[in-house]
């Protein structure tokens, strides 16, 4: 009897291993699946310029491309944060202004000096700091309301200001942005930290599984889906 059960031995530790691995490592190919997170120095970078938490700048790029920067919406929105091409130009030519007058706040070789210079959309560098630019302006214009930016960054300045009026945009898709998105910016906070500081602990594993699973089960599912 005790030979029969010595043979069972190696595969009760196979199967100890394979359940163990699978509580350690499930949770991180989740979270890389639901929460996907890359350009983490891009992001910080224009995070700092700009001073909005690179993890919510993540979050947007989440909801918007979902971190594919060849992206193009069947609106021609273009890039990891979906920016429109008059936006993205827009945007280029007050920061070209910055750039002559010696104050740029986003580098030159992003945006150049004036309009011989064509700034690239699909460059992800370039389009995250463009449109983290666009959003902090959109915090600032609604007196830093995050919702009624997002309501703008989604709709347009009406949108923004049905939120503030009605106390939600009453297009469809914009109302669903403006109550997902606030879930991802939790849910990537929560995972990675405010500035990202966690994103190299969540991939090698050095975060506990259970806040790993926390964050899943209490945010991820809770609005994402």
């Amino acid at each position: 009897m005790r030979r029969k059960y010595a043979k069972l031995i190696p595969y009760a530790v196979f199967v100890f291993i394979l359940v163990l691995g699978g509580v350690v490592l499930l949770p991180i190919i989740l979270a890389d699946s639901i929460l996907p997170l890359n350009y983490v120095k891009e992001i910080q970078d224009c995070s700092g310029i700009y001073n909005i938490p690179a993890s919510r700048i993540a979050a947007i790029i989440k909801q918007e491309s979902n971190f594919r920067p060849t992206a193009v919406s069947p609106a021609g929105a273009q890039g990891l944060m979906q920016i429109m091409p008059g936006t993205f130009n827009g945007m280029v030519k007050r920061m070209q202004v910055k750039v002559r007058e010696g104050n740029a706040e986003v580098p030159e070789r992003l945006v150049g000096r004036d309009s011989s210079f064509k700034a690239d959309p699909y460059d992800p560098e370039t389009n995250i700091c463009i449109g983290t630019a666009y959003f902090a302006g959109l915090v600032g214009e609604y007196n830093g309301n995050e919702i009624a930016a997002l309501a703008a960054y989604n709709g347009g300045g009406y949108a923004a200001s049905q939120y503030l009026n009605l106390g939600n945009p009453q297009n469809a898709e914009t109302s669903g942005y403006v109550s997902k998105v606030p879930y991802l910016f939790t849910a990537y906070q929560e995972m990675y930290g405010a500035d990202l500081e966690k994103a190299r602990d969540v991939r090698f594993i050095k975060t506990n599984p259970v806040k790993v699973w926390d964050v899943i089960i209490n945010y991820a599912f809770g609005g994402i889906f």
